[in-house]
């Protein structure tokens, strides 16, 4: 069976490490993009970690199990994607074999959770999702016109709600973490990539706006990169004839 592409963002270090950490015990390999060290002390208890690795069906089902017995499971503020080159995951039989081992998540009805990640949704394992705030996977599968469509209606919803998840720009978050974002992404050469630098290229507006408010950005640079997410999209979408 196909590897699936999975993306887990939190705002909680400890939360963080435990999927490292499991995800070392499970013998796959992941990338991770961290905000430690560069994040200023007034936001420093509101870590970004960014994961992201390749998983199976049945590595999925490991990995949450391994959650639920760190006592971990739903704990901790975390949004969690799922993606696909293809329809494949969405396919009947890989949402019932995923969500028939899942106790408190309704995997069938939800892609990812839009809840900014510095709410205490997840406080409580009796979290009751909002409807409103979740995308329906079957209604995602029928209006898929194509497998590039589909997956490009995936990106741009991601994109779309990204700050609503992580509030990733506020005035502290600067030109220089967007950059080694962009960066990290663009040497990624997947549609992980292309997460990323979607990402960048259509909020830099929000980051030349803090600049106009006096913030120490840099013009130049926000052009640099600007031109660099263009020029790497364009790349990344012809790669996988997005």
């Amino acid at each position: 069976m196909e590897n699936y592409k999975i993306l887990l963002l939190t705002d909680s270090p400890s939360f963080s490490e435990i999927i490292e950490n499991l995800l070392t015990e499970i013998g796959l390999p992941f990338s991770t993009l961290n905000r430690k060290e560069d994040l200023p002390p007034k936001i420093n208890s509101e870590r970004i970690n960014l994961i992201i690795s390749y998983l199976t069906v049945e590595n999925s089902i490991q990995l949450i199990e391994l959650l639920k017995q760190s006592n971990a499971y739903l704990t901790k503020k975390v949004a969690l994607l799922l993606i696909t080159d293809s329809e494949e995951l969405f396919a009947n039989h890989a949402v019932n074999t995923i969500s028939s081992k899942l106790d408190a998540i309704d995997f069938e009805n939800t892609v990812f959770d839009l809840l900014d990640a510095s709410e205490a949704a997840y406080e409580s394992a009796n979290y009751t999702p909002d409807p409103n705030k979740h995308y329906n996977l079957t209604y995602l599968y029928q209006h898929a016109h194509s497998d590039e469509n589909f997956v490009q209606e995936l990106l741009t919803m991601f994109v779309r709600d990204m700050p609503s998840m992580l509030h990733l720009l506020e005035k502290e978050y600067s030109v220089g973490e967007m950059e080694k974002l962009s960066n990290t992404a663009h040497k990624m050469k997947s549609q992980m990539a292309l997460l990323g630098l979607e990402f960048c290229k259509n909020h830099l507006e929000t980051i030349e706006q803090n600049a106009i408010n006096g913030l120490p950005e840099i013009p130049t640079l926000i052009s640099e990169i600007r031109d660099n997410c263009t020029r790497a999209i364009a790349e990344i979408k012809t790669d996988f004839n997005l």
